[in-house]
């Protein structure tokens, strides 16, 4: 086997070697003239850093207050969570939990599934096609 890179065309299925080159820019298919790129050694890494400090900002913005107002020395604030709690004492349940939803669980739930891949990708599978050696 040789040691050098090989990319498929996302199209149809080619095989070819890899020129060496310092950007991530290939060529093009000699077969369907689609623009062939490859990715970094270590792609993983970056996609687990930008999840885990997507999930770090989330929760951030859950803890610290989101409106703050003060006037004539009286203080009143509310944090993105407290929405929640405002939508359901006025009897409107249902959209407070299709927001809810809609916005804190379903994407702390895809990120935290993107860290929980990324981290199989680095310590676990130890396949070259992840880190397109």
């Amino acid at each position: 086997m040789s040691n050098k890179k090989k990319i498929i065309c996302e199209c149809c299925g080619i095989i070819l070697d890899t020129p060496t080159t310092s950007s991530n820019f290939v060529g093009k298919c000699p077969r369907c003239g689609k623009k062939l790129v490859y990715l970094h050694k270590h792609w993983v890494v970056y996609s687990f850093c930008f999840a885990i400090t997507s999930f770090l900002f989330a929760i951030l913005a859950d803890i610290l207050p989101y409106l703050e107002i003060n006037s004539s020395g009286i203080t009143s604030g509310m944090k993105v969570l407290d929405y929640f709690d405002v939508l359901a004492n006025q009897n409107y349940t249902i959209i407070s939990v299709i927001i809810l939803l809609c916005m804190q669980v379903l994407p702390l739930f895809v990120l935290l599934c993107i860290i929980l891949t990324d981290l199989a990708c680095i310590f676990f599978i130890k396949n070259k096609i992840f880190y397109c050696y």
